[in-house]
């Protein structure tokens, strides 16, 4: 009975590494095919398309390109005070405590151990533009899948004061732990979207916002990927691919060890 529960579990898990690899080879040839365009050609596109009868609010095209990230009036992110369009930021306060376990030879042992606690937390995002030789364009973070990059991660040791505070981040903590757990100090880390990087940006144009802008595709095109990555379109493109070969192979085994554990479940 067990192998046959164990194989049904792994045959559900190689039918959700299934749907996994195709949505994977959906996006896969979204990036191979998508249609790339310089900024200024969108625009001009665009106003022959608005000035041709059909009016604005209509416009909307699946489209790629290669730019730099701007913005007039940036984030600038709690901890490090970095310029960025999105940032996200946890603070975690470590902790030791002692604890009682009884042994396999029924004996009391005396045994430590370390967590964490999370002590705060934040995401802020903003429309930024992304700007290439010709021109620069509106982008709406909003759904997009957004690769962030880590520009903190340090660890300090509990201070004797109960107010922390790093970068534009205050917070009064309590110094008092409970029962046998001591506090160790604070792990701090950042991630943010950077002004200046060279990015690619895989999405729908659309005017429906009175502005030429990126956005998330629209409900008619909900499986495509709306992604916003410091890669390049070949980099991406290349780590999409290992990720389907590596989907491929573990779907394959899960398929094949479950259906033998469940003919030997059923021959036992």
């Amino acid at each position: 009975m067990a192998l046959q529960i164990i194989g049904v579990i792994l045959f559900v898990l190689g039918l959700i590494l299934y749907r996994v690899r195709r949505r994977s080879e959906y996006k896969l040839i979204s990036y191979t095919i998508a249609r790339e365009a310089k900024i200024a050609d969108l625009k001009t596109e665009f106003e022959e398309v608005s000035q041709g009868g059909i009016g604005k609010g209509h416009y909307k095209q699946l489209i790629a390109l290669h730019g730099t990230i701007d913005s007039p009036k940036p984030l600038i992110s709690e901890l490090s005070k970095t310029p960025c369009v999105k940032y996200r930021m946890v603070i975690d306060r470590t902790w030791e405590e002692e604890y009682e376990e009884r042994n396999e030879r029924g004996q009391i042992e005396k045994k430590s151990r370390q967590g964490t606690t999370p002590v705060a937390q934040n995401e802020q995002q903003q429309p930024f533009y992304i700007r290439d030789e010709t021109d620069s364009i509106r982008v709406s973070p909003e759904g997009a899948k957004i690769e962030l990059q880590k520009v903190l991660d340090r660890f300090e040791p509990e201070p004797s004061a109960t107010t922390i505070s790093i970068g534009n981040f205050k917070l009064q903590v309590s110094g008092t732990p409970a029962g046998n757990r001591r506090y160790l100090g604070y792990h701090y880390q950042e991630w943010i979207f950077p002004i200046g990087q060279r990015v690619y940006i895989h999405g729908e144009v659309s005017d429906s916002g009175g502005e030429l802008t990126f956005q998330k595709p629209s409900e008619t095109s909900t499986k495509e990927p709306y992604i916003i990555t410091l890669k390049s379109k070949s980099e991406l493109i290349n780590s999409t691919s290992k990720s389907i070969k590596i989907l491929h192979y573990f779907t394959c085994f899960s398929f094949a060890i479950g259906a033998i554990l469940l003919l030997l479940g059923l021959l036992k």
